[in-house]
């Protein structure tokens, strides 16, 4: 019968640790479970497995890897949220090009429909000639569904 070493332990501790944190998402047992396999990895090169340093370099670690890591952790498994993009941080609506499609005519200058990326916006236009069915616009600017254009 063979015995498991601690290693061996502290390896799958980490490893059911960092599977926890799909189970119950918050960014905090992947941490742990960082911490645990780096103590597994460090019995493996020869630290002492008995007494109590393991556990000391367990909660050091950990509590490093949390400290250091965990905001970059979350941007990169979170990416941006909806009412981020909303806000229009980051917007990559602005400086493309749409085509009017209605509106913006004599009576209705500053509104009108445009077609950005295979759908129909609301826009305004600041702008006080008219434009007509076809022309190209340029975002400038965007309010939630209404876009903001100017002539090209």
């Amino acid at each position: 019968m063979s015995t498991i070493s601690a290693e061996h332990i502290w390896l799958l501790i980490g490893f059911i640790l960092i599977f926890l944190e799909f189970i119950a998402p918050g960014l905090i047992f992947i941490f742990f479970g960082m911490g645990a396999i780096t103590v597994g990895l460090l019995i493996f090169a020869g630290i002492p497995s008995s007494g109590s340093i393991p556990f000391f370099i367990f909660s050091g670690v950990s509590l490093g890897y949390l400290l250091l890591l965990r905001k970059f952790f979350k941007n990169w498994f979170t990416g941006r949220t909806l009412s981020e993009r909303a806000t229009g941080d980051d917007d990559d609506f602005i400086g493309s090009v749409a085509e009017v499609t209605s509106g913006f005519e004599k009576g209705q200058i500053n509104h009108g429909r445009v077609m950005y990326r295979g759908a129909l916006w609301d826009a305004q236009t600041d702008q006080k000639h008219s434009l007509a069915v076809g022309d190209k616009v340029k975002i400038v600017n965007r309010k939630n569904s209404l876009l903001i254009v100017d002539a090209m």
